[in-house]
């Protein structure tokens, strides 16, 4: 991967966006709401006026087309990537514009808010190979037990020490005082921190977990996590779709 253009955009967003996903396919084009999924991303990130440009990135015509309908810029991929962050290093390599911060949001979380992105894009040091994400804390044992509900450790600093879809840290005695976070899918990269992970094999705790960010972890490029207090909701699998649905019409004036 080579980042030796000049750039001048301060923060981009771009949607990584895989129609067949595997354990939910074609969930990018679920409704919620009266709106597709990924329109939900979309017009989240663009009308929180964080971003210089957000993007949708598309492995497949019918995501394209689907971009199209709500006039949001989209860059065509390959499927090879295997992840997110393959798929937005791809798109550099083919000249998609660079920024200082450059920001993965969840093509299948139609919650986020300015608040939220505010929160991802709090860090201020932006030199060096370095990562930001977030963290909301977890208060139910569905979400605990949960292995699509993935759950986060951080340091002193609050730098992140591990992720897994198992629960951590394992609470021995049965403890009632132990803080529990999951993670929040949702990630600001330097450039540095792309081209390195662009020359990086998966770790086998990748592997392992099947979570991207524990390669960069793994080689030692630091990754900030921030709590935040919003509410957040992925869509992993279809029960949640449906979950989220209920949710919604519960919460609704009669």
């Amino acid at each position: 991967m080579v980042i030796l253009r000049f750039f001048y955009l301060q923060t981009v967003a771009y949607i990584p966006a895989r129609l067949n996903s595997t354990r939910f396919k074609h969930k990018i084009l679920q409704d919620f709401l009266g709106k597709p999924l990924l329109q939900w991303a979309y017009e989240n990130a663009r009308n929180s006026n964080l971003f210089d440009q957000v993007i949708i990135l598309a492995d497949d015509p019918i995501t394209v087309e689907l971009a199209k309908s709500f006039k949001a810029p989209t860059i065509f991929t390959s499927t090879r990537p295997q992840n997110g962050t393959q798929r937005i290093i791809e798109a550099l390599e083919n000249g998609a514009p660079l920024a200082n911060k450059i920001v993965n949001v969840q093509a299948d979380e139609p919650l986020l808010t300015n608040g939220i992105f505010s929160t991802l894009l709090s860090g201020k040091n932006f030199e060096g190979s370095r990562i930001w994400t977030l963290k909301k804390r977890i208060k139910t044992l569905e979400e605990l037990e949960a292995p699509q509900v993935v759950k986060v450790v951080t340091d002193a600093k609050g730098r992140a020490m591990y992720f897994s879809r198992s629960r951590i840290p394992f609470d021995r005695d049965q403890k009632e005082n132990i803080l529990y976070f999951k993670h929040v899918g949702l990630y600001a990269y330097t450039p540095s921190a792309l081209l390195e992970i662009s020359k990086m094999e998966p770790s086998y705790l990748d592997k392992a977990e099947s979570l991207e960010q524990l390669t960069p972890l793994f080689y030692g490029i630091p990754i900030e996590v921030f709590e935040t207090k919003e509410t957040v909701y992925g869509v992993d699998i279809p029960e949640d779709l449906e979950k989220l649905k209920k949710n919604f019409q519960r919460a609704a004036p009669v």
